[in-house]
């Protein structure tokens, strides 16, 4: 049941348009991932795993490591703010105070390269190469100085908007940590639980990051590109 959930979380998070369902999918399937091995810990090291766990443990898709069209859902939603709902709510007359004090056209071209850079090869390049999304160098939404003297209130909604950087970071990490189960999985029909198992373990597994054993022996863990909230993952 725990991998027909972490298939199903991942398959959710590769077809969703919405930022939000892809954080969701990828933060309830990384929690599996944790249940899962410390299942695996508690049964005799000769249990298969289920048959179900082949699609969990499946190596990653591209449309996996994909925002795009949730970035596209995250334009349209910040386009529709600047041209029509940063007036929603106003009396006639500040309707057009704000109308006249913010160029919506110009705001809505200055946010659109920092959305754009998601649809890229050069994003999906750097995803698919387990690197961090500023590789890709996606430009953050700024003004220069004079569109700044020309719209400043509408540059401050500008340099307001998100960084997503974080967020295609955490779909890498996701990838990673997926095959570090996998590592985890090859370790226990292979081996002994060594650190010597972990850095022997086969490329074919997909887990480009050093494994770490723990003092004790009891989790491995691998390094996060997004680290707002932990610096590493770890298994049991």
């Amino acid at each position: 049941a725990t991998c027909r959930e972490i298939a199903g979380w991942r398959r959710l998070g590769a077809d969703t348009d919405m930022l939000i369902s892809s954080m969701v999918a990828a933060g309830y399937a990384r929690h599996d991932l944790q249940l899962l091995s410390e299942m695996l810990a508690e049964l005799p090291a000769d249990q298969a795993l289920p048959s179900e766990c082949a699609a969990a443990l499946a190596p990653t898709r591209p449309q996996e490591l994909d925002l795009c069209p949730a970035m596209k859902t995250e334009f349209r939603s910040s386009e529709q703010l600047f041209l029509h709902d940063i007036t929603s709510g106003a009396s006639e007359e500040s309707a057009s105070f704000i109308r006249f004090a913010v160029d919506a056209d110009h705001a809505v071209a200055a946010i659109a390269p920092s959305y754009a850079a998601y649809c890229g090869e050069p994003m999906h390049k750097v995803a698919a190469l387990d690197q961090k999304a500023e590789s890709a160098h996606p430009p953050e939404p700024k003004c220069a100085f004079f569109e700044k003297v020309g719209d400043p209130i509408g540059c401050w909604l500008v340099q307001m908007s998100n960084a997503y950087g974080g967020y295609q970071d955490r779909r890498t990490d996701l990838a990673a940590q997926i095959a570090l189960m996998r590592a985890v999985a090859w370790v226990r029909a292979n081996g002994t639980g060594t650190q010597a198992d972990f850095n022997r373990r086969p490329e074919s597994l997909g887990l480009r990051r050093q494994v770490e054993l723990s003092a004790d022996g009891s989790e491995v863990s691998i390094e996060l590109l997004d680290q707002r909230r932990d610096k590493r993952y770890a298994l049991q």
